[in-house]
């Protein structure tokens, strides 16, 4: 295993910046070390997963599996790995990861939350891809702006992870 370019801060060189997230996952996954040396980016990053994992209308798989299928376009092993692992954690079987990454058409979300991550996931491609009619169709489908703008942010954001990873070759890790 290569070092990544910059110096991961370990759990150890920092314990009061590590300490929320060690309680809230039980785990420092390397991305997390990898941000410890910028606390602020750190904290900022941590509380908006929080937000995410414990959204109001949209499900942590949801999530994982949109995370998941961006990291797949963009071709950031680690985090493939991370949410492939973590949907085997919410007890997804592999033939059903690896269906969803490939289809996600064909993944085992609620029929709302299959045309959402198919609809965020076009238009984290095209940005032209929203239209009035289709955020209306969305929400027939009962997801409010927050919840289309949420998904959105969400894959923009993994996007520009799997980036950051790249650039400074952050090797799968999940502790």
């Amino acid at each position: 295993m290569s070092q990544p370019l910059l110096n991961l801060v370990s759990p150890e060189q920092a314990p009061e910046l590590f300490k929320p997230i060690q309680d809230a996952i039980g785990m420092i996954p390397s991305v997390f070390q990898l941000y410890g040396n910028s606390p602020v980016l750190l904290k900022n990053r941590f509380e908006e997963i929080g937000y995410f994992m414990t959204h109001q209308r949209i499900s942590g798989t949801f999530f994982a599996l949109l995370r998941l299928v961006v990291a797949k376009r963009e071709q950031c092993q680690y985090c493939i790995d991370m949410n492939r692992y973590l949907l085997t954690e919410a007890g997804w079987s592999l033939d059903e990861i690896h269906t969803s990454e490939q289809h996600p058409e064909q993944a085992p979300l609620v029929p709302a939350e299959k045309r959402l991550l198919l609809d965020v996931l076009s238009a984290v491609e095209n940005s032209d891809y929203f239209t009035q009619a289709r955020l209306q169709d969305l929400q027939a489908l009962g997801w409010s702006q927050q919840d289309v703008l949420d998904a959105v942010h969400h894959a923009a954001l993994a996007k520009a992870l799997d980036t950051i990873i790249d650039i400074f070759k952050l090797e799968t890790n999940h502790a």
